[in-house]
């Protein structure tokens, strides 16, 4: 997992920061928890995601990461 944040490519905003500290801490506690992340293009929703991805799949968990497409 540090390598993956290691190779991250930019300083991470405040609210950035917050969130994926926020995911792993929710992640790492034993309640079950469904997360949805919203907010206007460019403000790191998919960077948070991929973190927590590959810290479940570190895990041995499954992910599913499902995306809007256009038609």
């Amino acid at each position: 997992m540090r390598e993956f944040e290691t190779h991250s490519s930019t300083a991470k905003p405040d609210d950035q920061a917050l969130a994926i500290s926020d995911v792993k801490r929710d992640m790492e506690s034993t309640l079950r928890w469904t997360v949805s992340s919203c907010g206007d293009v460019g403000y790191g929703k998919t960077e948070v995601a991929m973190r927590a991805a590959f810290k479940a799949i570190s895990e041995n968990k499954q992910v599913a990461v499902l995306t809007p497409t256009r038609c």
